[in-house]
């Protein structure tokens, strides 16, 4: 009975060569014989799991650039007379003009003059303050009146060109006009200057410009 039916089952598929297959695969001679998968304990006509898309390719908006032409970034600084002298025993600056007779805040106040370069530390300070782990490049300076102890000044930095990731800015320092230790000459030689660049009415005297360059992350 046994080799009666697998010789019957032989048969069959024989002739199903000529028939057309209803699937392609392992099964396929069984599937025109009338034996499908069922047969052998699988499930017939069992579809593979699709693979679906990620939702990060699929209709997700492109990232935000960091930096872009006309922004605008500041900082403010009030510089103490101890700050000064730390930073020329750190340069080893002996210039007098840093310090004051007595050594006391209240006389270097507005007689005192800030390093120029300490002033200018304000630019790389806002670049790595902002974009942490960006690497400042080259810098342009030009310092255009004096900045006393005790003077409140304000870094600007405006992005004016942006390449990849290699950004270029245009920087300027100011101080108040008004403040104690702006000097008149000073306020009026740079009086055009800064209302120019400043645009708030001339209210700031313009002290350091220049430009710079940064790598941002």
């Amino acid at each position: 009975m046994l080799a009666r039916r697998s010789l019957l089952i032989g048969l069959r598929c024989w002739a199903a060569l000529d028939a057309p297959l209803t699937r392609v695969g392992a099964w396929g001679c069984f599937d025109a014989i009338g034996l499908g998968s069922k047969a052998f304990g699988g499930q017939e006509g069992a579809a593979k799991p699709k693979r679906r898309a990620s939702s990060e390719t699929r209709g997700s908006a492109p990232a935000k650039p960091k930096v872009a032409v006309g922004d605008v970034h500041e900082r403010e600084a009030r510089f103490s007379y101890a700050q000064v002298r730390e930073f020329a025993l750190l340069t080893g600056d002996t210039n007098p003009i840093h310090s004051a007779p007595t050594g006391t805040e209240a006389e270097a106040r507005g007689t005192c003059i800030v390093p120029g370069i300490l002033c200018a530390s304000l630019f790389p300070t806002i670049i790595g303050s902002t974009f942490p782990g960006s690497l400042y490049l080259d810098q342009s300076l030009a310092f255009k009146t004096k900045v006393y102890v005790g003077d409140e000044v304000t870094a600007r930095l405006v992005v004016t060109q942006v390449e990849g990731r290699r950004t270029h800015f245009a920087t300027q320092c100011f101080k108040r006009s008004g403040h104690q230790g702006a000097s008149t000459e000073s306020a009026s030689a740079n009086a055009s200057s800064s209302a120019m660049a400043d645009g708030d009415g001339g209210d700031r005297v313009l002290v350091i410009e220049g430009e710079a360059r940064a790598l941002i992350r």
